[in-house]
């Protein structure tokens, strides 16, 4: 779906119970959707982490494997039908929430006359496990230095998306008339983190690839979260 077409749909839906949305296997625009048109004061969120991500390929005597996350993207469009715009008077500025795949980042530079002074660099820490956040570190180093990104990289838990918003509002309150955009690239619980986050602050942009996300793409369960929205 896209958002205008969540949109209509949900435009024909009557909700009079509480929702719970079933985060695990739908994307960030679904997620937004069901909370930007839902007139209800209460939403239940759950999510189940992965055990284990799968891999496309075992690299010899390597600590970097190739996860089997996406088989592709459909590309940088709106989530929410907002258009950001970039110029040579960049007034934008940008939150990134790192993930295991660093050509997300780079794609995002090519697409857009991001300036690399201006963005915020969040990586899940806690990780879902211990050490998990190597693989993040090191799929990303090369982009961020390769890129010039200059700011220091703050910390956010992977699964506690209450302290991504907590982050997020730092960083929104610290800026100074600048408009705010957000790539969550990062964990699920981050990307609902952003979506509620755009939602309460209409002044702030999403900026989504949209993957086509990979079947198995993780393996087995491990913790399972519920987290409440009121309103």
């Amino acid at each position: 779906y896209t958002y205008n077409e969540l949109s209509d749909y949900f435009e024909d839906i009557s909700f009079n119970h509480n929702i719970l949305i079933e985060s695990t296997s739908i994307g960030i625009t679904e997620i937004y959707a069901i909370i930007n048109y839902s007139k209800n004061n209460y939403i239940d969120i759950l999510y189940f982490e992965p055990k284990e991500y799968s891999k496309e390929k075992e690299l010899y005597l390597t600590p970097e494997p190739d996860f089997a996350l996406t088989k592709g993207f459909h590309g940088f469009y709106p989530i929410d039908g907002r258009i950001v715009e970039f110029g040579t008077d960049n007034d934008k500025y940008g939150v990134v929430f790192l993930g295991y795949e660093s050509n997300r980042i780079e794609r995002m530079f090519e697409e857009f006359e991001i300036d690399p002074f201006k963005i915020h660099i969040i990586a899940g820490l806690p990780a879902f496990n211990p050490g998990w956040e190597l693989n993040t570190f090191s799929k990303n180093i090369d982009t961020l230095i390769g890129r010039s990104i200059q700011k220091s990289i703050l910390y956010s838990s992977a699964y506690n998306p209450i302290v991504a918003f907590e982050v997020l509002d730092d960083i929104y309150k610290s800026l100074n008339e600048e408009n705010m955009y957000i790539a969550p690239f990062g964990t699920k619980p981050h990307g609902i983190a952003s979506a509620i986050f755009a939602y309460t602050h209409p002044d702030v942009f999403l900026i989504y690839d949209h993957p086509r996300r990979s079947s198995n793409r993780s393996i087995k369960i491990g913790n399972i979260h519920l987290y409440s929205i009121s309103r």
